[in-house]
């Protein structure tokens, strides 16, 4: 009887799946944002402002039988047209010890800490397989025909364990990192008026600065009637 091979169909899964881990490290399309200097007139951090606001998102919703079960932003589109997919992209146009900069470092971290463990989990899947193909085949028995080896089949159920682990460490980072870019897009449009001093009321734009240098000016002439001689 012909016998054929076990490694091909075997390692067919694992295969995709390390194409697949491969495919997705590309990522998503990244913007390019700017602010103004620090020291910029109101107009240009007004126009930047308009610029960098966030004008609309796109949501996804998941559906079971046509019952929502989650879901959440795709992505952000801000006032010029651009589309923001990544948290870290709107790290250059907020301040880092702003909410929305908490939440894009984390992002961040649970994002390189799931790529880590996606390429574990595909790297141990692939083992697994190939030591169980080799171990299917790759013994003999005491007349010397072919039999399991039982090292290798071990071998092959410790890479298993391994692969099982790191899927779990995989979505359990991608969920963090989920969640952490779902803050960072509703905490941005607020960060952002915090980096480039601009107050709004209603559909009016002012410059929170000129409240700051009345209030300074104020405190200034306070204490200096303090320090004023009082007459006899």
């Amino acid at each position: 009887m012909e016998q054929r091979s076990l490694r091909a169909p075997v390692l067919v899964a694992p295969a995709l799946v390390l194409a697949v881990t491969a495919s997705a490290c590309g990522g998503p399309p990244r913007a390019s944002l700017q602010r103004p200097d620090a020291r910029a007139v109101f107009s240009e951090r007004a126009k930047a402002y308009e610029r960098l606001r966030p004008a609309g998102r796109h949501d996804v919703v998941a559906l079971n039988n046509g019952v929502p079960v989650g879901g959440g932003t795709n992505f952000l589109i801000l006032g010029d047209g651009q589309r923001v997919y990544l948290a870290e992209d709107l790290e250059p146009v907020v301040e880092p010890d702003s909410a929305t900069g908490r939440y894009v470092r984390e992002a961040a971290s649970h994002r390189s800490r799931a790529g880590v463990a996606a390429w574990i989990w595909a790297g141990s899947l692939v083992a697994s397989a190939v030591l169980f193909a080799a171990g299917i085949e790759g013994g003999t028995d005491d007349q010397g025909r072919p039999a399991p080896s039982g090292s290798m089949l071990t071998a092959a159920g410790g890479a298993t364990i391994v692969s099982l682990v790191a899927s779990g460490f995989t979505w359990h980072h991608l969920a963090r990192a989920h969640d952490a870019r779902a803050a960072a897009f509703l905490t941005y449009e607020q960060s952002l008026r915090e980096s480039l001093d601009i107050c709004v009321d209603g559909t009016q734009i002012f410059d929170c600065r000129d409240d700051l240098d009345a209030g300074a000016e104020t405190a200034a002439a306070h204490e200096q009637r303090a320090q004023m001689p009082i007459e006899p």
